[in-house]
């Protein structure tokens, strides 16, 4: 049986965002991750992420149905904060720098480092 992405022809992203006001780490679901980012950042995303951008996208996966979506959104919530951390550190989107939509080129994440690990 085919899967939703060979149905639509869409693909679905569970994605995490940073604030980098704040510190806190958001997850989501979208087929457009990047265009979610700026809903987020103009106010207009989940009511949690209002007043605490900017917001950067720190990673995303693909998957290939809202439902698949849905489940490693849930498991990645269920992580601690350190644990997301470090799968956004691990991220293809972070190598040490990112470049903010709409932001400073080559600002570092100013993420702590976990307690025990190599600065």
């Amino acid at each position: 049986m085919p899967d939703e992405t060979e149905q639509t022809g869409r693909h679905w992203y569970v994605y995490l965002i940073y604030s980098m006001k704040t510190g806190k780490l958001y997850t989501g679901i979208s087929t457009d991750p990047r265009a979610r980012l700026k809903q987020h950042n103009a106010g207009t995303g989940a009511k949690s992420t209002r007043g605490q951008g900017p917001w950067i996208l720190v990673h995303t996966e693909t998957v290939r149905s809202k439902s698949v979506a849905l489940k490693r959104e849930l498991a990645i919530k269920k992580l601690s904060h350190e644990a997301k951390l470090m799968l956004a550190r691990n991220s293809r989107l972070c190598t040490g720098f990112v470049t903010p939509l709409g932001g400073e080129a080559g600002r570092a994440l100013p993420w702590p480092t976990p307690t025990g690990a190599p600065g």
